[in-house]
């Protein structure tokens, strides 16, 4: 996935980006996430953030971004 084609899908807390992330795989919406210092975070090393006030970025390729929109509103509504 080529940085220049990426789009903010969400911005948040460890816990949810990994949450937002996993969601978005299952989707089959294939993303990647960055730390506030533009630096790709592998996923296996997150926990690294956890207790540090790190914001990361879940970032989607631009032509996925309007689904992924839909499908997180999906998720934090709660609703199916």
């Amino acid at each position: 996935m080529a940085s220049s084609n990426l789009s903010i899908a969400y911005v948040g807390s460890v816990v949810n980006a990994s949450l937002v992330s996993n969601f978005l795989t299952q989707k089959e919406i294939e993303n990647v996430i960055y730390d506030q210092f533009h630096n790709r975070v592998n996923v296996e090393l997150m926990n690294s953030f956890s207790g540090t006030n790190t914001k990361l970025r879940v970032m989607v390729s631009t032509e996925d971004l309007n689904y992924a929109m839909d499908s997180l509103k999906e998720l934090f509504s709660g609703k199916k």
